[in-house]
């Protein structure tokens, strides 16, 4: 507990500098994690959505339908793809 407040008492004897970037690296720090957080939570979907995907394509007898369900699933990348092969194969034929 001694280490405790001997590191307040550092902080409050700072400068107002040495405070200053103290409080930028305090800030960036929550910020970064902020954003691995929300970048984590989109991956999740994506492998959630990306795998729901693929077991309906596989189970599904019509293109069309599993163009429909693509849709529905926006956050994954293989669904994505999945619209865009089944777009221009429309287009070219």
């Amino acid at each position: 507990m001694g280490t405790d407040l001997n590191l307040i008492k550092i902080i409050q004897d700072a400068g107002p500098v040495v405070k200053f970037v103290l409080f930028l690296l305090f800030v960036f720090s929550v910020s970064s994690w902020a954003i691995i957080i929300v970048k984590l939570r989109y991956i999740r979907q994506a492998y959630r959505q990306s795998a729901s995907f693929t077991e309906f394509f596989w189970e599904s007898r019509d293109f069309s339908e599993a163009f429909a369900k693509a849709k529905q699933l926006q956050g994954s990348p293989i669904a994505r793809m999945f619209r865009v092969a089944y777009s221009e194969l429309k287009r070219l034929s």
